[in-house]
């Protein structure tokens, strides 16, 4: 199996040659050598994301927006007591 660095090398290769094709006229051939070039960077994320942790389902906001969340919920509760 092909590491990524070799997937992406081939790639760029394919792209090269996509853009070749499409400066000749040869509208297929390029499409074609694209298509097979995505194919290989897909391939090649794909082995990297097995080595990658998977990012969590709910992502926490940045700290900033935290601070805010709380600041409103604390005015709220004040603006509620005062009713």
């Amino acid at each position: 199996m092909a590491s990524p660095k070799e997937l992406r090398q081939q790639a760029e290769r394919l792209f090269a040659l996509a853009l070749r094709a499409r400066e000749r006229g040869d509208i297929a051939l390029a499409d074609q050598l694209t298509e097979r070039a995505m194919q290989y960077l897909e391939e090649a994320n794909g082995n990297e994301d097995s080595h990658e942790p998977s990012p969590p389902e709910h992502p926490q906001p940045p700290v900033h927006q935290q601070q805010q969340q709380q600041a409103q919920k604390l005015t709220d509760d004040a603006e509620s007591e005062d009713e």
